[in-house]
């Protein structure tokens, strides 16, 4: 029997905005991500197992950035990346897997530089490649604000 069915991959990212020292979410927010050309070779290398090791295409960081150019399927990089504290490596606790969804949680803390505004963001895999981008509204950094990424990437047979 033929089947007709196509693998469609999408990504969803929740950001939050918090007060550290109250903890209270002062701006919330929703966006769609672009899953980009070697996050969508990523997921046949990974069961296909042809090249590199399974672990090599695990979600490993988060980065952030300050550039503003739409995202778009060949990127490999952030625009403008903020670099060292804007990179938050991720653990196992921050990437897990339900049925058809892999849920990604990263926290950017307050010790970024003053007077920043962060509007991209980033998935990496362990192999340094970027799995997908995509730029948000700004967010200025400061003392005392800690940014919240929530990626929700789902797999459907279309």
């Amino acid at each position: 029997m033929r089947s007709n069915s196509a693998l469609s991959m999408r990504g969803d990212i929740e950001i939050r905005v918090r007060d550290t020292s109250t903890g209270d979410v002062v701006r919330e927010y929703a966006v769609k991500n672009k899953i980009v050309d070697t996050g969508v070779a990523a997921v046949a290398k990974l069961l296909a197992q042809t090249s590199g090791t399974a672990s090599s295409y695990k979600l490993a960081q988060l980065k952030v950035g300050t550039g503003t150019t739409l995202a778009s399927a060949g990127q490999t990089d952030l625009v403008s990346p903020v670099l060292a504290n804007g990179t938050v490596t991720l653990t196992t606790s921050d990437v897990v897997a339900t049925d058809n969804k892999v849920v990604v949680k990263g926290t950017v803390p307050s010790a970024i530089a003053s007077d920043i505004t962060l509007r991209e963001v980033g998935l990496f895999m362990s192999n340094g490649q970027l799995f997908a981008r995509q730029i948000h509204s700004g967010i200025t950094t400061g003392s005392g604000l800690s940014v919240e990424y929530t990626w929700t990437l789902t797999f459907t047979a279309a």
